[in-house]
């Protein structure tokens, strides 16, 4: 008989569903299914024994059951690593190599818990930037994607961030030019794709729920303006991505790294999401020139010098 240990880390509707997944999949099977998780589910499965969690998040020191599974089974809400990295270090720490990651959109996937915690471009790595120089934008990646190498010319084409990003400029005409968010490049470009794509952006499905967000944007503008940059542990992080050369190119973040700029922010904190294979291969060859023992050392002092001779655009 197999051990299947389904952690719920979703809304209990995505739960569900994935748990009816493995009801048609799995019932000719011999498994004996256990769960944990923080809060009680309000629906029945035939779960062998329920684990449920003191706190009412994972964090890096939560106790899980120890290496006795032949399979974790993660249910998330989305399939983005970075959210979800407290959960799967408290696996690793008991000497899990690899668990599976479900949601109801996009099925099963195996992810591998030494690569995440133990390669050289450890995806929990924080580097601190200035929002000046992340001034250009190549190719953008999505967050399943954290920590890759990619060869390729993918970093080739660059533009510049305030040219290529709408909501920088958009911002501006909202906060200092006095117009209305109708008028601006980021409110209609957003709102073809709602009304007309059908797309779902941000949660919003319709012109005054996107409306309300962009209201919501000025207020975390301004609370950033009273209080500084407060950062969310494992969310919310600006991502860049490193190019052939060593050099910063912006990911994701936009509102954030837009108000940072406007804010003249000293100093952000950062994740790198993709590495160009090339750059890798400097990187070992720098190591050994600045006799560096650390990969992340390394990648920290590059950033560095980077920032310092770098020409600022915006």
């Amino acid at each position: 008989m197999f051990k299947f240990l389904i952690v719920g880390v979703a809304t209990e509707n995505n739960i569900k569903n994935c748990l009816n997944i493995f009801n048609s999949e799995y019932k000719k099977h011999q498994i004996d299914f256990y769960y944990l998780s923080t809060k009680k589910i309000g629906f029945n499965f035939n779960f062998k024994e329920n684990f449920l969690l003191s706190e009412d998040f994972f964090v890096e020191n939560t106790i899980v059951p120890d290496n006795i599974f032949d399979e974790i089974i993660i249910i998330q809400n989305n399939i983005k690593k970075i959210e979800y990295l407290n959960v799967y270090k408290c696996f690793f720490k008991k000497k899990y190599s690899v668990c599976k990651i479900m949601t109801s959109e996009h099925g099963m996937k195996s992810i591998d818990l030494n690569y995440i915690f133990e390669n050289e471009n450890n995806i929990d790595q924080v580097f601190w930037v200035s929002p000046f120089d992340i001034n250009f934008v190549a190719n953008c990646f999505g967050n399943d994607r954290f920590g890759e190498l990619l060869d390729g010319d993918w970093d080739i084409d660059k533009f510049i961030f305030k040219d290529k990003i709408d909501f920088y400029n958009s911002f501006i005409d909202v906060r200092l030019k006095k117009k209305n968010w109708n008028e601006t490049a980021y409110f209609k470009r957003n709102i073809y794709e709602i009304e007309i794509k059908k797309k779902i952006k941000w949660g919003t499905t319709n012109r005054k729920e996107f409306l309300e967000r962009c209201i919501k944007l000025e207020s975390i503008f301004d609370e950033m303006k009273n209080e500084g940059w407060k950062q969310k542990k494992n969310s919310d992080y600006v991502t860049i991505n490193i190019d052939r050369n060593g050099e910063i190119l912006f990911n994701d973040g936009r509102h954030r790294l837009t108000f940072a700029k406007l804010l003249n922010i000293e100093k952000i904190p950062v994740k790198i999401m993709v590495r160009h294979e090339e750059w890798v291969k400097k990187r070992k060859k720098l190591m050994e020139k600045m006799g560096l023992k650390s990969v992340i050392e390394t990648e920290k002092k590059i950033i560095k010098e980077f920032q310092k001779h770098n020409r600022r655009i915006v």
